[in-house]
């Protein structure tokens, strides 16, 4: 099974980032990581972040850089990159990877 890495740039309050860290791990897609790039997160919201890999210092890098820091953290044979705003379904990830393995180009 190819482990799928999940990098998530995250900004401020980030109020809805919970929902979408609960997500992923409610995910039927068992082989991930969760990586979130701390862009500016505040100290109560990292507090939250259990069984979360957490990358940056809190300087705020940007979308596109914060996405660049995560996938260089990342361990995974795919990188999925998401806002944190973005609640998947419980199957995306699977659906995802199964068109991957399936598309051989």
């Amino acid at each position: 099974m190819k482990r799928v890495s999940i990098v998530i740039p995250s900004y401020g309050e980030a109020k809805t980032l919970k929902d979408v860290v609960n997500a992923v791990f409610a995910s039927s897609y068992k082989e991930k990581e969760l990586i979130v790039v701390n862009n500016g997160i505040s100290n109560e919201q990292l507090d939250k972040l259990i069984g979360v890999k957490v990358v940056g210092d809190g300087k705020n890098l940007g979308v596109a850089a914060g996405r660049n820091l995560g996938a260089k953290a990342s361990r995974g044979d795919y990188i999925l990159c998401l806002d944190h705003d973005v609640i998947l379904d419980t199957h995306t990830i699977t659906r995802m990877v199964d068109v991957m393995e399936k598309d051989h180009r």
